[in-house]
């Protein structure tokens, strides 16, 4: 059982934009799923995130404002309050508050390893 209070959970803040990543969850180097919190000031942006390894999926569900997400520095989708949105990871990302108030969305990183029966 790993327990890890609010107080002591990381935090990693870009000052220049404002931007905000709160794992929520522990981090297994063996299992690799994170649960994040992210929190986009008005305007801002994450800058590009590079492709992740093939069968890496993420999973975002906005919990308030607005959020476009640009895959592969061309495909781009607009997210509300309350939306779900799914997709590979191994392709470049970005994340930019599309609305006129804080952006917070929670995003879940699944590595999706695949298992062979033998």
């Amino acid at each position: 059982m790993i327990h890890t209070e609010k107080e002591k959970r990381l935090v990693l803040k870009d000052e220049s934009s404002g931007f905000e990543r709160h794992l929520l969850s522990p981090t297994f180097p063996s299992k690799g799923i994170e649960f994040i919190m992210n929190i986009l000031p008005v305007g801002a942006r994450t800058g590009a995130f590079p492709a992740h390894q093939k069968n890496v999926q993420e999973y975002i569900y906005v919990d308030k404002g607005r959020l476009q997400v640009i895959l592969g520095g061309s495909d781009t989708f607009i997210l509300n309050s309350g939306d779900s949105f799914y997709f590979e990871a191994n392709i470049e990302h970005e994340f930019i508050n599309h609305g006129e108030e804080i952006c917070r969305y929670f995003l879940v990183i699944d590595p999706h390893r695949q298992f062979s029966d033998n």
